[in-house]
């Protein structure tokens, strides 16, 4: 739970540019237990420029939705069935039972992605 807050923090960062083991322009998922970089423009998230946000645990997948306007991922562990969430515009941390479904970035950069989870 920490990591997910942590990581929504983070993510803020995110609104101008994310990479990964490839550059997103509006978002995606992550692979496993990827280091993400990021900075204020698209050619600061590789090279020398790079900022580090954060490092995702083993086997944690990471989904970002996001545009100028704001927001939105979700994570979730290859062996869990529960996938997180949270938005720029969010007071809440969401949670969805998927089962062994793979993660997918959130529909929306916003808390509207998350219509249909259980806020926590």
């Amino acid at each position: 739970m920490k990591k997910i807050i942590a990581l929504s923090a983070a993510v803020v960062v995110l609104t101008a540019s994310f990479a990964s083991a490839s550059s997103l322009t509006t978002g995606g998922v992550s692979g496993e237990s990827k280091t993400i970089y990021g900075g204020i423009s698209t050619g600061d998230s590789s090279g020398t420029t790079a900022t580090l946000i954060g490092k995702l645990s083993k086997n944690v997948k990471l989904g970002v939705a996001y545009g100028t306007g704001g927001y939105a991922l979700d994570t979730k562990h290859s062996s869990g069935n529960t996938r997180y969430g949270t938005a720029h515009d969010a007071t809440a941390i969401y949670k969805q039972e998927i089962g062994s479904t793979d993660l997918a970035a959130p529909g929306a950069a916003s808390y509207s992605a998350f219509s249909t989870w259980t806020a926590m």
